[in-house]
């Protein structure tokens, strides 16, 4: 079909909303707020039983439901991991799982140059120091960069799978184990992602998730850490709790020396 604009009208009809141009839509763009558009009957079901038994705690109460203790086990049923633990954000288990490694003053802890502000903020509580590494095609970290930069204080890697995409997990777990690093995999972006078959948080020693509101699986706020390393996972029961370890009745049970720290009272209710 024959163009008939004129060169004049043809100009004017490209030209740019912010040059005085028609606006490619004249409202908003709505906040995307994935999970919420999920929250239905069955939510409001399993939390009218947890408030009709008036026992909101994860550990005990007059008649405890076992919620988090559920969702502990169906996240290990799904993914295959050997050990999850329920917290109270994503950004809490950053800190937890860098506090389990270990991680301190002095030590650094490589980060990509693109993730959210609580990966920073998660190294820099812990006394560490982050240091950037660039991304690469997939928006996450390079491996060959994050090589590169390794250097005699580097002491943990907390990759970032951002916006739901993975990135080089696999040859970045080989990095970290060449030069006996920890890694740390936030997936709080991409909870039931993949990548050469492999979930998300299977690639490192701790991977954390998180469901607060603006996550494609939410609980408004909250978040939850897994490991295969049983050790690594009691420390992390005690460090986002009061410091000590419990028993099968909930209560706090100070015996085993090899797992008292500082508490942060992260606990998912």
């Amino acid at each position: 079909m024959e163009n008939h604009l004129s060169g004049t009208s043809r100009h004017l009809a490209n030209r740019l909303a912010i040059e005085g141009g028609t606006p490619v839509r004249d409202t908003p763009l709505p906040w995307e707020l994935p999970g919420a558009h999920y929250i239905d009957d069955d939510e409001k079901h399993l939390v009218d039983q947890v408030i009709d038994a008036r026992s909101p705690f994860r550990f005990y109460g007059l008649d405890a439901k076992g919620m988090v203790d559920r969702l502990e086990a169906e996240w290990c049923s799904t993914f295959g991991h050997k050990h999850a633990l329920g917290v109270n954000s994503g950004s809490s288990a950053l800190h937890i799982a860098l506090a389990a490694f270990g991680v301190g003053p002095g030590d650094e802890v490589m980060v990509p140059g693109y993730m959210w502000v609580s990966c920073m903020s998660a190294i820099v509580r812990t006394g560490a120091i982050p240091r950037l590494v660039d991304i690469d095609a997939t928006f996450c970290m390079d491996p060959a960069d994050l090589e590169r930069k390794i250097g005699p204080h580097t002491r943990a890697v907390l990759t970032v799978n951002m916006s739901g995409a993975m990135g080089h997990n696999d040859r970045i777990a080989e990095v970290c184990e060449k030069h006996d690093l920890w890694l740390l995999e936030d997936c709080a972006q991409a909870i039931g992602a993949s990548v050469k078959g492999r979930p998300s948080g299977s690639f490192g020693d701790i991977g954390i998730y998180s469901f607060q509101l603006n996550k494609n699986m939410t609980s408004g706020e909250g978040g939850l850490l897994v490991t295969e390393n049983e050790d690594l996972f009691k420390r992390c029961s005690a460090l986002h709790d009061l410091g000590y370890a419990r028993n099968e009745h909930g209560r706090l049970d100070p015996s085993d020396e090899r797992y008292q720290f500082w508490g942060t009272g992260s606990r998912m209710s």
